[in-house]
């Protein structure tokens, strides 16, 4: 997956991030909360960490950023973090990044939080097809790594339903 403008000049900012320098790294601090609330921020974090052309600490960095992300957002801070159009990019891409990152099992137990912190408000009136999505890409996997994902992903929603929350039958698709 090839990263485009964006998500390369955000790469770069994660990666000053590291930069001894106090003043040098605070540059990139303030870069970052600027880039935060701009629209289309969560989809270049998750292009970072779902590509296998950046390597693996950045991706683990990205996504812990993304989870910042949607705790700060659902935590209903006063500032919103993720705007409507992340939100909805968030939502339609979470179950395959799963799916793609199981082998980082950072990426991976870091990405099944941020997927029951999104259940917990969003899931089952702004989610519906959520399970059925699951139960899809489980039933439909090709590869060892679609149905590792898709049984992380349904770990997750069952630990999520075992909290109190209930989920519909998965059914054949």
């Amino acid at each position: 997956m090839a990263l485009n403008q964006n998500a390369t000049q955000l790469l770069a900012v994660l990666r000053g991030l590291g930069i001894a320098s106090d003043s040098e790294r605070r540059q990139f601090e303030e870069t970052l909360g600027n880039m935060r609330n701009e629209d289309g921020f969560v989809e270049h974090l998750m292009l970072l960490i779902n590509s296998r052309e950046v390597e693996t600490v950045m991706r683990i960095v990205a996504v812990a950023c993304l989870n910042d992300n949607v705790k700060n957002y659902y935590a209903n801070t006063t500032s919103e973090v993720i705007g409507p159009k992340d939100k909805r990019y968030l939502m339609a891409n979470l179950v395959d990044s799963i799916t793609l990152n199981f082998e980082v099992v950072e990426i991976s137990e870091t990405y099944q939080e941020v997927l029951s912190k999104v259940c917990k408000v969003e899931y089952p009136q702004n989610w519906p097809q959520l399970v059925s999505e699951v139960a899809h890409k489980m039933y439909s996997a090709s590869e060892v790594r679609e149905l590792t994902g898709s049984l992380q992903t349904i770990n997750t929603l069952v630990v999520f339903s075992q909290a109190g929350r209930h989920l519909p039958k998965l059914g054949r698709h």
